[in-house]
């Protein structure tokens, strides 16, 4: 490793390095909890969705893409410059 970086940077050279380690550790958390669901119920549910299994993390899943679209598009509006803008 170059001698350069601090230590905290060396750390996220290394995660950077292993990034479709900690995906896949993410993914089999996430299906873990989904698999529990089965077998743990919500005490009260505020609604009748509450006791499918696995609605939550669909439900976060769709709310995730959804403002990711949302920011995207913001982003683009607020972002956007003519192409000679830097040019005077």
């Amino acid at each position: 490793m170059n001698n350069d970086i601090s230590g905290f940077g060396q750390l996220l050279m290394r995660m950077r390095k292993a990034s479709g380690q900690w995906a896949l550790a993410l993914f089999a958390a996430l299906a873990l909890l989904v698999v529990l669901n089965f077998f743990i119920h919500p005490h009260h549910p505020h609604v009748d969705a509450e006791n499918l299994p696995g609605f939550w993390a669909v439900f976060a899943l769709g709310v995730a893409v959804v403002l990711g679209f949302l920011a995207k598009g913001i982003l683009a509006v607020i972002l956007d410059v003519p192409e000679d803008f830097y040019d005077e």
